[in-house]
């Protein structure tokens, strides 16, 4: 049988090196573009990515976990913009799973507070949807900002 999904496989083997090539820096003879380069992957990966790594098999979070992870990226604008614009831009494509159906999922997160949760609820029954809701949201990462303004009535067929 062939192997799985080798594409994140290879992106974490890479985002390993780079930490590892980080810590011993001082061993090998980087240019400043190649130290520059290792700092801002290093970065990326400490303080944005691992965390969304570790609950990306989390599919009850999921919806929090990509408006959390757009939120953290729009902030690493910031620090990186041309690193966070790419990291945005890919998110956009990858984004297809969202859906007004599918946004349901987050009535069960446990980290959602129950306030928020009365909104969402709320929305399912007043917010109207289209009869015939696309499969995936036209949405790109920077417009998707929080999880109520995705939530319409569409969102009962989950159940």
């Amino acid at each position: 049988m062939a192997p799985g999904a080798f594409h994140r496989a290879r992106w974490m083997n890479k985002a390993i090196y780079v930490l590892k090539i980080w810590m011993f820096r001082q061993q090998f003879k980087l240019s400043r573009q190649e130290e520059r380069g290792l700092r801002e992957v290093a970065m990326f990966v400490v303080r944005i990515y691992l965390k969304y790594w570790f609950r990306a098999p989390d599919a009850v979070g999921a919806p929090k976990n990509d408006i959390d992870l757009i939120a953290d990226l729009i902030q690493w604008k910031e620090i990186e913009p041309i690193g966070a614009s790419v990291a945005l831009h890919k998110l956009s494509g990858h984004l297809w799973y969202v859906s007004e159906v599918l946004v349901a999922f987050a009535l069960f997160d446990e980290r959602i507070p129950a306030e928020e949760k009365a909104i969402f609820v709320h929305n399912m029954s007043t917010h109207q949807g289209d009869p015939d809701p696309p499969n995936r949201l036209p949405i790109m990462a920077e417009e998707c900002r929080s999880l109520d303004a995705l939530i319409t009535t569409n969102a009962r067929r989950f159940f």
